[in-house]
């Protein structure tokens, strides 16, 4: 019997090994509606997601960004900031940032697709347009068969509102695109439905109408193949509750510490000078009187003496 069930978990282990990798990046997205205006409204929330996987062969100075998602009832919004340093515009591989999303939860297989499960990909402009003045490109891909040469920037147009500009002012610092994208007709956006999708930074870094940046949010064998691929995508939005501003934070305040009572300061102790010094008797000044009482009577003697040989 254990060596039945060893062999039964051992073919569930070879089975799961040999599924399709899924989507493993969780990227949250609360419900409001976004004013697209290239300012990263409060409803986004604080969460941002890492696009900075690079494609294996890819230019290590390549550009990387980050992305914050939400939604409505009808719209998939995101907005996105790109670290680019090597802005290079007006050509048909300029710096643009891809879009890939598969709007009814992967049923999509492969390079299938459906009216059902419609898959897209759209591709924004890190100056606004392309040589061509197209704001967004891309395809439309719901039925098999596709003709993957062409772009239908016609067809998606209309569901793109699309912000393109520079980041903190100055593309040197790299761009900021931002994104409202109309969900299709039979696409039904609820709260608690995941949706895989996929972000691509196209870094043309040498300016000569090349792409030697391909950056994703995450590495594995499917990069490159997600603009036509449903079941590649990498990332995996879960469309939130409504958004909740946080409350704004209240600091306590302390109760005021009672007067210190107020230091009635001394008047200084007068200062009371000091006596004169008295200078000190020396001993040369009794001398001196001693010597001249001597002489004195020493005198006295003398003239005693003269006085008394004169009268004899």
């Amino acid at each position: 019997m254990k060596k039945v069930l060893a062999l039964v978990l051992c073919a569930v282990l070879m089975f799961a090994l040999a599924l399709p990798a899924m989507a493993v990046v969780s990227i949250p997205a609360n419900k409001s509606a976004i004013t697209v205006d290239g300012v990263r409204d409060e409803a986004y929330g604080a969460t941002s997601t890492p696009i900075a996987a690079l494609k294996a062969d890819t230019d290590p100075n390549a550009a990387t960004g980050r992305v914050w998602m939400a939604w409505d009832d009808t719209h998939v919004y995101y907005y996105a900031e790109i670290d680019d340093k090597t802005p290079n515009h007006a050509q048909a591989n300029e710096d643009n940032l891809e879009f890939m999303i598969d709007w009814n939860s992967g049923k999509g297989d492969a390079d299938i697709a459906t009216p059902e499960t419609p898959f897209w990909q759209v591709r924004a402009f890190a100056s606004g347009a392309n040589e061509n003045g197209e704001k967004v490109n891309g395809l439309i891909m719901d039925a098999a068969g596709v003709d993957w040469s062409r772009a239908f920037a016609e067809e998606l147009a209309p569901y793109c509102n699309v912000f393109s500009g520079p980041l903190n002012g100055d593309y040197k610092n790299g761009y900021v695109i931002e994104m409202a994208i109309t969900a299709p007709s039979g696409v039904t956006l609820s709260e608690g439905k995941t949706i895989p999708v996929e972000f691509q930074i196209c870094d043309n870094i040498l300016g000569e109408g090349t792409r030697e940046g391909q950056v994703f949010l995450e590495v594995n064998d499917n990069n490159d193949t997600q603009w036509h691929t449903p079941n590649a995508c990498n990332g995996l939005i879960t469309l939130g509750g409504a958004y909740v501003a946080p409350a704004p934070v209240v600091e306590a305040t302390a109760a005021p510490e009672a007067a210190a009572p107020a230091v009635v300061a001394e008047a200084p102790a007068a200062v009371v000078a000091a006596p004169a010094p008295v200078a000190a008797q020396t001993s040369d000044s009794s001398a001196m009187i001693f010597v001249g009482l001597g002489i004195a009577l020493a005198g006295a003697v003398v003239l005693t003496k003269r006085v008394s040989k004169s009268k004899v």
